[in-house]
């Protein structure tokens, strides 16, 4: 279960850097 969560957590680390990566472009655009 616990490495289950990992992974998840893992996962949902990457979401969060890909979104702060995308917002990070779109200031650069404005």
């Amino acid at each position: 279960e616990r490495s289950g969560a990992k992974m998840l957590e893992g996962s949902v680390d990457d979401q969060v850097t890909e979104l702060v990566r995308i917002l990070k472009d779109d200031e650069k655009v404005l």
